[in-house]
């Protein structure tokens, strides 16, 4: 869903020209692992990221100039598209069951998850209280159960 403000200095300044040539490759250069490991911290929060998980993802490839200057462009771009989408919302008949934590600020329930339920049919919402951004790592179960109700309203079960 559309959100609302800009996205703030640091994708405006790397996704600029300039900062794309100047800022990205610093920030390449100098990120620290404990900078790299607090970001999937925060991505997490509140709840903790399971041990490891920034090297098994490989965290640090986002940092590599190329990816992430297309990172910072594609997010400089994707509101006109978000808008665009939203109003085919409406139309979409496929069984839609939506995982959100209430604690997650990265993502916001009440900007997006709340407002595709208002939109669509056929979407329905758990709301996990006090879960962040990863409810699928918090709570496994509950992933597991959105999915096998998705499928039964479906009819695949």
């Amino acid at each position: 869903m559309p959100w609302p403000g800009d996205l703030g200095a640091y994708y405006t300044v790397n996704g600029s020209s300039l900062g794309g040539l100047v800022t990205v490759p610093l920030i390449s250069a100098l990120a620290t692992d404990s900078q790299v490991n607090s970001a999937v911290t925060d991505t997490f929060a509140p709840d903790p990221a399971p041990e490891g998980y920034a090297d098994h993802i490989g965290a640090r490839l986002t940092l590599r100039p190329d990816s992430f200057r297309a990172n910072v462009r594609q997010v400089n771009t994707l509101y006109p598209k978000v808008v665009e989408m939203t109003e085919l919302y409406p139309q979409l008949t496929l069984p839609i069951e939506i995982l959100h934590g209430t604690a997650d600020t990265v993502v916001p329930i009440d900007i997006h998850a709340r407002e595709v339920i208002k939109i669509v049919p056929s979407a329905k919402l758990t709301a996990l209280d006090g879960v962040g951004h990863m409810p699928h790592h918090v709570d496994p179960d509950a992933a597991i159960a959105a999915i096998d109700r998705a499928a039964d309203r479906a009819g695949l079960r």
